[in-house]
């Protein structure tokens, strides 16, 4: 590679000649999973699933903190960490972008295409974090903090091992490895070995980004590994053309690349530092993270015999509190407290690499980038114009080393430094998807093995999003089986729009002829063989008149009887497909005449008493052809208008449960019954004893439930509390304006009550959802597309608009739907403070 313009000056001012770029990358080939350097350097990697610390309690956060200090502690002297951690844009795949043929098929259409739009957007992002552990075998020399290293092993050709020296070796570096994943599964992390493939594939990403892409799926081919892989010489067959080299960047694979590396350490250190850190970083970027254990005593030698030296390069400090070591006195006083202490010194380097298609999209990632270390607790970064190519060079996984820039710190410090914070990406089995809050995937089975009760909790108060969530909720779980079924018992009116769309089943309990509830089942349904009739259903029939006549009334045997030998009377004479009506019951008890004169006095009375459920305006509800479709895979009791009918509302609550136990008995699909407002249906004794029966029983019918409110004390203060609570692993939690101090007794620790205090809601864009799934929380962001948003809004301006433009067009409920989502994205309102805005 001939050596530009910018490269002599660089030589000339840095007083050294550096090797040609592909002489500079220390890779050789893979072998049994293990990387091999050109220099003899060996390193093995690790995959590792971060946690949400900062959503844990304090006790859960201290005890981290400790254990992984006395890990870092354990570390042998010449150990070589090297964490990279990428991030890109990614789709966020979900059973909606396809043509479902589970839902209806124009509406899966119209829900992908919104999907995919939104991902335009609001892309989100996929993050790896992956740690390297190099070995080198000549045991190569550490870094000093005094004395000016600027010789690159790089370049040059290892000395020849011997087949011994090698195996020897090799076998200490797996030991270590081995140590390393067992030490990170203890402190709550899954980590697990990289494989060929894998290893190959990634330098692949790293080196060969316009070939191969940015992204890091790392499935492969289980047949594969532990194959040796192809020896040819690694950087030979990546490097297919040099980069070009200049000041301000380089240029390799189609990409500009620049890096910003870590200048001045911050004044104070928490978890929380890096965390803010990396949410500032945006979506595309490469972290990396060099940590080298020197020899311990020697370096203490060294800072007693060199305090009043600066580091070679003008960088040296250390990092209890991140104080500049300065005068002899500080170090007398920071080896004061290293000997009081079992801490370690490490060296560490921190950078971050940005590559764009283009100069000036380069320039806004390396900026944002720049900006994004005063995050880091205070640090300062630099874009290091002349150093770009070596710091891409120390991104590689062998050569974290090759930062010019490192520091001093000790492991108290460093537990802060390590990108090991994530939020927690789900269950392993698919089912509905959305985006934590750092814009992450997620993927969560409602059904999930590991859960004792499928049951949840929701919580949020008006215009926190609740309907945008549960529709969405709702919408994936339904398109991902047609074995999924729903059904909704709601007190708040929000699911109209949906069932339609659905082509579900809906009632609305009102005193008008819009809807219909026979109780009757059909006669082959209540007689499948013969003159014999499904006993229980009989029962249910028996209790139900019993109900209409005297609620109150205890009913003797035979009294009893004269209500069944009615029901046998009517049902006699009908074909199999035909379904009687409650007037029909009613004139049979008026004309009934077997018995004696005590049980025809009877059933005429009883005959009297149902004419309120016949004749007067129930009998508009009960009295009518028309067959609620439990089979349907969506159904909705709105149950909003029951509590201006008395006598209406303790029929109903009668019939519910029994029709949905008929359901819940089919134990091959999976049933999830949501009770929407929750708080109001448990204002009701007959409400409350509904709630409770299925969250005892609903487990073992492979099926779950969901109870929707507005606060905590609508739960908590309910006489079922400990039923509901003690049998929910799953909680949603939106904003609330009250109550996060009842959070507690959800199981919620002070961190996550404070992690619900601060969730945002962007009325049109997002809204936050804390969700506590069994004991693992993570935080997640819901953005409807504009379809969803109009399938779900319950605004009042949205449902006017809605019902003006029903009025004005002949549209099918998904045709309205898509026009208003094209004429108002975001609402009616952001419509018009849009306009506003403008004018």
């Amino acid at each position: 590679m001939s050596k530009t313009a910018f490269v002599r000056i660089r030589e000339l001012i840095q007083n050294e000649s550096r090797l040609p770029f592909v002489k500079g990358i220390d890779l050789y080939a893979i072998e049994e999973n293990l990387l091999l350097g050109v220099s003899g350097t060996m390193g093995s990697g690790l995959e590792i699933e971060g946690r949400d610390l900062l959503l844990e309690s304090g006790e859960s956060i201290s005890e981290f903190e400790n254990l992984l200090r006395k890990f870092l502690n354990q570390l042998p002297d010449g150990m070589r960490l090297h964490f990279s951690v990428q991030s890109r844009k990614a789709d966020l795949p979900l059973n909606l972008t396809e043509r479902n043929p589970v839902i209806e098929r124009r509406l899966a259409y119209h829900l992908g295409e919104g999907k995919q739009s939104l991902a335009k957007t609001s892309p989100c992002r996929h993050r790896k974090i992956l740690l390297f552990i190099v070995t080198h075998p000549f045991k190569q020399k550490t870094r000093s903090a005094f004395v000016p290293d600027l010789a690159l092993a790089i370049g040059h050709r290892a000395k020849r091992m011997s087949k011994e020296i090698f195996l020897k070796t090799k076998t200490e570096h797996f030991r270590q490895v081995a140590e390393i994943r067992e030490s990170l599964r203890a402190l709550g992390f899954d980590a697990r070995d990289l494989v060929g493939p894998e290893l190959m594939h990634w330098l692949e990403v790293l080196i060969a980004p316009g070939r191969y892409g940015s992204a890091h799926d790392f499935s492969v081919d289980s047949r594969s590994e532990g194959k040796e892989l192809l020896r040819e010489s690694l950087r030979s067959r990546l490097l297919e053309t040099p980069p070009l080299i200049e000041e301000n960047h380089f240029y390799l694979g189609g990409y500009f690349h620049q890096a910003v590396n870590l200048r001045e350490l911050p004044d104070e250190t928490d978890l929380k530092m890096m965390k803010s850190f990396e949410s500032q970083l945006g979506n595309d970027y490469l972290l990396t993270l060099t940590i080298e254990v020197p020899e311990q005593e020697k370096e203490k030698t060294n800072l007693r015999r060199h305090a009043n030296f600066a580091k070679a390069q003008g960088f040296f400090t250390r990092m209890k509190d991140y104080e500049a070591i300065e005068r002899v006195g500080q170090s007398d006083e920071f080896l004061t407290e290293i000997t009081g202490s079992s801490d370690k010194l490490f060296y560490v380097s921190l950078s971050v690499m940005v590559k764009a298609k283009t100069e000036a999209a380069l320039a806004v990632k390396a900026s944002q980038a720049h900006r994004a270390f005063t995050a880091l607790g205070g640090a300062r970064g630099i874009l290091d114009h002349m150093n770009h190519d070596r710091l891409f060079l120390s991104s590689l996984p062998l050569q974290g080393i090759q930062n010019p820039l490192f520091f001093l710190v000790r492991s108290e410090t460093l537990v802060h430094l390590l990108p090991l914070q994530g939020s927690w990406h789900g269950t392993r089995k698919g089912g509905v998807t959305f985006k934590t809050y750092r814009d992450e995937p997620f993927r969560m089975d409602l059904f999930d093995s590991s859960l004792q009760a499928k049951h949840g909790l929701m919580l949020g108060t008006t215009g926190s999003g609740k309907s945008f969530f549960t529709t969405n909720l709702l919408l994936q779980f339904l398109a991902e089986s047609s074995d999924n079924h729903v059904i909704v018992i709601d007190v708040g009116g929000s699911y109209r729009k949906l069932a339609g769309l659905l082509d579900g089943s809906y009632l609305e309990v009102e005193c008008s002829e819009r809807y219909a509830l026979n109780p009757f089942p059909l006669k082959e349904t209540l007689f499948p063989e013969d003159e014999t009739p499904d006993p229980t259903y009989l029962q249910f029939l028996k209790e139900l008149l019993q109900k209409m006549i005297d609620p109150r009334r205890r009913f003797t045997s035979s009294e009893k009887m004269i209500l069944e030998r009615v029901i046998r009377r009517v049902y006699a004479p009908l074909e199999k497909n035909e379904v009687p009506l409650l007037g029909d019951i009613e004139r049979a008890l008026r004309e009934n005449d077997s018995g004696d004169r005590e049980d025809v006095r009877k059933a005429f009375k009883f005959a009297k008493e149902l004419t309120l459920f016949t004749e007067g305006e129930y009998g508009k509800v009960l009295n009518r052809k028309g067959r609620f479709d439990l089979d349907a895979r969506f159904s909705v009791f709105d149950l909003r208008k029951i509590s201006h009918f008395q006598e209406l509302q303790e029929i109903f609550l009668f019939i519910i449960p029994f029709a949905l136990a008929r359901k819940f008995d089919n134990r091959h699909i999976q049933k999830l019954l949501v009770f929407d407002e929750c708080w109001q249906l448990l204002k009701y004794a007959q409400g409350t004893e509904l709630v409770e029966v299925f969250y005892r029983t609903a487990r073992k019918m492979n099926a779950g439930v969901l109870s929707i409110s507005q606060n905590p004390p609508d739960f908590l203060e309910s006489e079922i509390s400990s039923v509901l609570v003690n049998n929910s692993p799953l909680k949603y939690i939106l904003r609330l304006k009250k109550g996060h101090e009842e959070l507690s007794r959800l199981g919620l620790n002070p961190n996550e009550i404070q992690a619900v205090r601060e969730l945002e809601v962007r009325p049109g864009h997002y809204s936050e959802v804390f969700l506590k799934f069994d004991h693992a929380p993570v935080v997640l962001k819901i953005e409807p597309t504009p379809l969803e948003y109009w399938i779900a809004t319950t605004d009042p301006k949205d449902l006017a608009e809605e019902e003006r433009l029903r009025l004005k067009d002949n549209l099918s409920e998904l045709e309205r739907l898509i026009r208003l989502a094209e004429q108002f994205p975001k609402g009616v309102e952001r419509m018009k403070e849009s306009s506003d805005a403008r004018g």
